[in-house]
């Protein structure tokens, strides 16, 4: 008797994690079927449009992620697995300055020490306090449809 406790189980718990691995396929691409909206605005800091290449991140209370990078005139657009729809929610953001885009010989040289001082690293475009959702102190409601929203920081 005391072997089918352990089938069962050990039936139980894997039933239990198939249950589970849906409930999470569910949430991804095709899985939500509440209502939608899509997202477009520009993102400035101190009145000007932030450098292309930013990458602009929403991120809902349930960890749904949306993401868009910054066009040359601050203008993005969220998309989530190339879809241009997300749940109607409201959402913590991020703007995170666009990754050094080097040279092999300004590699070299950023690596390398000149003069007994280590080279300096680029200043940042997006101030630190941004760049996670957790410190931005960003948050914005997507509603059902058009959103147009302007991201504007200050440093």
């Amino acid at each position: 008797m005391r072997r089918q406790g352990k089938r069962s189980f050990v039936w139980l718990s894997t039933a239990g994690l198939g249950l589970a691995m849906i409930a999470v396929w569910g949430c991804g691409s095709g899985g939500y079927s509440g209502p939608t909206g899509t997202v477009t605005g520009k993102v400035t800091l101190d009145g000007n449009p932030v450098p292309q290449g930013c990458a602009v991140t929403f991120v809902s209370p349930s960890g749904f992620t949306a993401s868009g990078k910054v066009g040359g005139d601050g203008s993005y657009t969220l998309m989530n697995m190339d879809k241009p729809a997300i749940p109607a929610a409201t959402y913590k953001v991020a703007v995170a300055q666009p990754a050094a885009d080097m040279s092999g010989a300004d590699y070299d040289k950023y690596m390398s020490a000149e003069g007994g001082q280590a080279a300096q690293a680029a200043p940042e475009a997006i101030p630190a306090k941004y760049q996670t959702v957790d410190t931005s102190g960003l948050s914005y409601d997507v509603k059902e449809g058009p959103n147009s929203i302007d991201i504007e920081l200050k440093k």
